[in-house]
């Protein structure tokens, strides 16, 4: 689901590309040497390729709202044959990732979230796949950030994080991640 900048729904194709690329301005700060959403062939609602390309994009989690629920009053939106969203890499704090996600018959609908504002809906794909990567020292990173942010209201400080992975199948990874925190005393928490 993709908030959308403005606060009707887009009509044209030059429009669809400014709500869209206005709703991930408002999460996080992109790229100002390039457009980050591309449309080719086509005519509105219907589009051969649609990619968003957000290669150097910072994500700014004080930013970043909760995951908008549509009212269920989904509206026809539109379709692309071919859609790719690509970060490489995307920011998220200083950590660096890869995200690649790529999906065939890709059919949006048009809703409102519980404010009133326009998001774009993902109905359906024919097929797709998601692919993201990151460097262990990157999520630690970002894992140290987030529970720091999360243990200050606690009076909680945090000293170190550390993750540890391991592959269980194809599509299947087992985490443990041990946090040392400090508040009257020093203690050590794992968690599976």
């Amino acid at each position: 689901m993709f908030y959308l900048g403005g606060s009707s729904f887009p009509a044209t194709r030059e429009q669809l590309i400014l709500a869209v690329t206005e709703g991930l301005r408002g999460l996080m700060t992109l790229p100002s040497d390039r457009e980050v959403v591309k449309i080719e062939g086509g005519e509105f609602p219907s589009f051969d390729q649609v990619v968003i390309d957000l290669t150097g994009a910072r994500a700014d989690v004080d930013r970043i709202p909760p995951e908008p629920k549509g009212t269920g009053q989904i509206q026809p939106g539109v379709t692309t044959s071919r859609l790719g969203i690509i970060g490489r890499p995307l920011y998220v704090r200083e950590a660096a990732a890869n995200l690649v996600l790529a999906a065939r018959g890709a059919l949006f609908g048009f809703d409102r979230d519980a404010q009133g504002k326009p998001v774009l809906v993902l109905m359906q794909a024919a097929d797709g796949s998601v692919s993201v990567e990151i460097r262990k020292q990157d999520a630690e990173a970002l894992l140290l950030a987030g529970a720091r942010d999360a243990a200050k209201a606690q009076g909680v400080q945090i000293l170190e994080a550390q993750l540890s992975l391991t592959q269980i199948d194809e599509r299947t990874v087992a985490a443990e991640v041990r946090v040392k925190a400090k508040k009257f005393v020093t203690a050590v928490v794992i968690i599976r």
